[in-house]
Order: structure tokens, then C-alpha cells, then sequence
């Protein structure tokens, strides 16, 4: 009897032991899985990711992000790179999320995934603006075939207002306007060309009633014609004293070009035979540029526009029109487990007043 219950307290011991033992697992299984924080890989392209005055990374994919984070409940943590070292950062496994202007390509597809793209976007080109020769621009601007036809339209009007003028006055005022039709009709027009110009020498003047009327709306007329004419020329003036150095993606194999390094923008210009000089930051391109040590950058175009008009808004244009079409999402390690929830979580908030309104709150809706 009593081997019985000396048997039976050690099978009871040990199966408390192993029940402890389990629900120690348990635990600690748990705890290890709280404690899990995603590395986050990140770098300075305002308006998508950048420090804000607070010391903290705000930016459009920093608030989507955070958004996904909140969404699956994750723990989380920023580390700063340049370009080069975020994709390698992604690709090795370094890093779990890649959150920042990154522009999904065929090459980086080979290395890593990506979500669903959440902006569409193009390049740009940021140049400097440079004072043309003003006397080279006026004679390119006046030896023109377009010139030639104004100029050519404005003397037919003239005539046409000096024949009307002539033909009323020349038997009631033949003083001034009267004579053979040359004479005549040649001072209607030296009269129609001193009104327009409203010179108004007094040596010629109408005095019959209908006469005085055509004057009048003569003088209301070329009052309009005058001035459209000098809004033209002091528009032509202004804007060929100031023209940007590089005026499209044409004019790029022609100069000195920047790119950031590692960037799809050195994708596409080494894809089109150029040999771009590469840069670490979009400021220290911008501030090449400013130097002129180089005649222009090309790179995303919201970025570079957000970038200008922060700092280089008076030195600095970027181009209106983008090129070479390209999407960004978040980069993962490739087979990523968290591809899926990440990308799902992404799709449902793009669908949100939310996403709209960050948008909207850094310009770019």
C-alpha cells in the first residue's frame, strides 16, 4: 500500500512539472512574439518620409504606414539610409519594411517584393534659370515669319482706316485730305498711324460729322490694338531674359546631368546612353545644381518640387511636365511572411477619407 502511493505522488509530481514546464513555453512563446519590433527602413524624400521639426519621420508613406502598422497591431522601429543602403537593406533582410519614395522597377522586382503601388509618379527635371542676351532674343523674336504677319496686319489696318478717312473727307476737306489718290489716300494713312499711336500731331483732322465718327471709334479701336501689342512685346522681352538652362528631357544629352544614386532616375538616363554624375541626396544635387556644377537633376517630381520650394524656390525651376511614367510601394525582403496582411491592410486604407486627406495635407492630391 504504501509503494501504491509513493508510485502515485511521483506520477502526480510529474505531471505537474510537465504542465509548468508547458505553460512556461507558452509564455515565453508569447512574450517573444509582443516583443517582435519590425525594422523599418527609411530615408529623407519630403513630402513621402522626412523629420519634421520635432525630430520625428512624418511624410506621406510615414503616415501610411503608421496607418498598416496600427491596423495589424505591430511593434515597430525607423532606422535612416541613403537609397543605396535601404534597398540593400530590403533585399538582404536587414530590414522587414521599406517605407519611402521608392519607385517599383523591373531590376528592384528581381531583389525584393512590393505592395500594391499607393502613388503614381513621374520624373522631373529641376534646372536653373538663366538671363538671355535681351538683344539676341528681340532680333530672333522680330526676324520671324510670325513677326512678318503681325506687322503685315497692322499696316493693312491702317490703310483700310486711312482709306475710310479719306474717302469722307477728301471733297469737304480737301485741304487735307484732297489731291490725286496717292496724295490723298497717303494722308489718311500718315492720319490713321498718328491716331493709333496717339501722337496726334494736329496736322491732320477730320471735319465732316461722319468723318469725326470714324475718328472716334478709330481712337477707341487702336486704343486695344496698341495696347495687345505691347503686352506681346514686353511678354516676349520678359520671358526671353529669363529662360530655364535645360527645357526637357531632350536637351539633357547636352549638358551636365545629376541623378541620386542608385535611383530610377540613373536607371533610365544610363538606359539612354547618358552617364549621369551621381549624387547621395536630392540636396546635394540641387545645391550642385544651384553652383552650377551641373545644368540640371532629374529625379521624382513631386519630390524635387516639394524640395524647391522649401529651399531653392528663387535660384532653382523644376520643368512643368514629367516623364517616364512609375508607381511606388512599400519594398519587402522577397517571400516576405508579412507581404500579404501588409499589402491588404495598404489597399484598405488607400480606399479611406483618411488617405485623401494626407494627401491633400502635403499638396499632392
Amino acid at each position: 500500500m504504501r509503494n501504491l502511493i509513493i508510485a502515485t505522488l511521483l506520477f502526480l509530481t510529474t505531471c505537474f512539472t510537465a504542465n509548468s514546464q508547458t505553460g512556461a513555453s507558452n509564455v515565453q512563446s508569447d512574450t517573444t512574439k509582443k516583443d517582435d519590433v519590425l525594422l523599418v527602413a527609411t530615408r529623407q524624400a519630403p513630402p513621402f518620409s522626412f523629420i519634421d521639426e520635432n525630430g520625428r519621420w512624418t511624410g506621406i508613406t510615414i503616415e501610411l504606414w503608421e496607418a498598416i502598422a496600427a491596423k495589424l497591431n505591430v511593434k515597430y522601429e525607423y532606422k535612416d539610409y541613403n537609397l543605396s543602403e535601404l534597398l540593400k537593406a530590403v533585399e538582404t533582410g536587414e530590414a522587414d519594411i521599406g517605407a519611402a519614395a521608392i519607385t517599383i522597377t523591373a531590376e528592384r522586382v528581381k531583389k525584393m517584393d512590393f505592395t500594391h503601388t499607393y502613388f503614381g509618379e513621374g520624373l522631373g527635371i529641376a534646372t536653373t534659370v538663366e538671363r538671355e542676351d535681351i538683344w539676341t532674343h528681340l532680333a530672333s523674336t522680330i526676324l520671324t515669319w510670325n513677326f512678318a504677319k503681325a506687322l503685315l496686319a497692322l499696316i493693312t489696318i491702317l490703310l483700310i482706316a486711312g482709306l475710310l478717312i479719306w474717302l469722307v473727307e477728301r471733297k469737304n476737306n480737301p485741304e487735307q485730305f484732297g489731291g490725286r489718290m496717292h496724295h490723298g489716300l497717303g494722308n489718311g494713312f500718315w492720319w490713321s498711324a498718328v491716331t493709333m499711336t496717339t501722337v496726334g500731331y494736329g496736322d491732320k483732322a477730320p471735319v465732316t460729322v461722319l468723318g469725326r465718327f470714324i475718328g472716334l471709334v478709330w481712337m477707341f479701336t487702336s486704343i486695344i490694338i496698341i495696347s495687345g501689342f505691347t503686352g506681346a512685346i514686353a511678354t516676349a522681352l520678359t520671358v526671353g531674359q529669363l529662360e530655364p538652362a535645360v527645357t526637357g528631357p531632350q536637351d539633357l544629352p547636352n549638358v551636365k546631368v545629376g541623378v541620386l544614386k542608385d535611383s530610377s532616375g540613373e536607371e533610365f538616363l544610363e538606359a539612354t546612353g547618358l552617364k549621369p554624375i551621381n549624387f547621395n541626396s536630392v540636396d546635394d544635387g540641387l545645391k550642385a545644381l544651384q553652383n552650377g556644377e551641373i545644368k540640371a537633376f532629374v529625379h521624382d517630381k513631386p519630390i524635387l518640387v516639394y524640395s524647391v520650394d522649401e529651399r531653392y524656390i528663387n535660384s532653382i525651376k523644376v520643368l512643368e511636365h514629367s516623364f517616364d511614367p512609375g508607381f511606388i510601394g512599400l519594398a519587402l525582403p522577397l517571400e516576405s511572411k508579412n507581404l500579404k496582411e501588409t499589402d491588404l491592410a495598404l489597399l484598405e486604407f488607400v480606399q479611406t477619407p483618411a488617405w485623401d486627406a494626407i494627401l491633400k495635407k502635403y499638396g499632392v492630391d
